[in-house]
């Protein structure tokens, strides 16, 4: 169940904030009245992240950049041609998941890239529901300022828990499939200090006696074949076992010591936190 709160409702206090922090944004208001529909990770920061000591910023590291649907194809071509028509906005790659842009900043970096998400168009419900983890099942729409979440999206915060909605790794699946998923568990648990929800520990367990062997290879490109993520590359930053990299976050939770490791891997893994991402965006 997806919940809409609006400026009314009082819901979110920091609403005022939210808006500030989109509006000061370079670019993204000449978007806003396309009522545009910011997803996941950006709408997630907006709502939960810590603020920079100004308040009116996000403190870095909590999203990457931003995902921005629409609720049909015209909007979808209008928001296109206003960035194309922008001298400081580059495309930088077209699929037919999302059409992505750069743009250049006054000091001479670049922000964080614009994804225009093609593959699904409609209300932010439609939308949210097919988000693999509940906890990034947030959106916003500046246009009215309303803030959109799963029912369970708060409470799965506050327990610092991350849970799961619509997997990515259901049969039929490919190596690739779970390498992908298994690579964003460990970014939003390492981003947002998370621990594995009851479920989503079930599910890895599921999956680790399934695919023991699973090796993330430096330099190699994965691709997903699951609905958002198709069409997507990522490449490898490092050549390990996957669960090497994910068994202390999978030994952290209550119900490892009661499961078998019928393999032996996670239980001889290292105890320390691997920090950096076992996949990165391919540019």
């Amino acid at each position: 169940m997806i919940i809409k709160s609006t400026p009314e409702d009082g819901v979110v206090p920091h609403r005022e904030n939210i808006r500030v922090i989109h509006e000061s944004l370079p670019i993204l208001p000449i978007l806003s009245d396309l009522d545009p529909i910011y997803a996941g990770g950006y709408a997630m920061a907006l709502l939960f992240a810590p603020r920079a000591e100004n308040g009116t910023t996000i403190q870095s590291k909590y999203y990457g950049d931003y995902d921005i649907y629409f609720s049909n194809i015209d909007t979808l071509d209008e928001a296109q041609g206003r960035l194309a028509s922008v001298d400081t906005v580059k495309s930088c790659s077209e699929t037919d998941n999302a059409h992505t842009y750069s743009h250049l900043s006054s000091d001479g970096k670049y922000n964080p890239q614009l994804q225009l998400i093609k593959i699904a168009t409609g209300n932010p419900s439609i939308i949210l529901k097919e988000f693999d983890f509940i906890n990034c099942a947030v959106a916003y729409t500046p246009l009215n300022q309303n803030i959109y979440f799963h029912k369970d999206t708060i409470s799965l915060h506050h327990d610092r828990s991350l849970g799961v909605l619509k997997p990515r790794y259901i049969p039929p699946r490919t190596e690739d499939d779970v390498i992908v998923q298994l690579a964003r568990i460990q970014k939003y648990c390492m981003r947002w200090e998370y621990r594995l929800s009851n479920t989503l520990y079930d599910l890895l367990i599921e999956l680790y006696n399934e695919y023991p062997n699973l090796i993330a290879r430096q330099g190699q490109v994965y691709y997903s074949t699951f609905s958002s993520y198709r069409d997507t590359q990522v490449i490898g930053t490092c050549t390990e076992n996957i669960w090497t990299i994910l068994a202390p976050l999978i030994r952290a939770h209550p119900n490892w010591i009661n499961t078998p490791d019928i393999h032996n891997i996670i239980t001889r893994a290292p105890l320390e936190y691997r920090i950096n991402s076992i996949l990165e965006a391919r540019t």
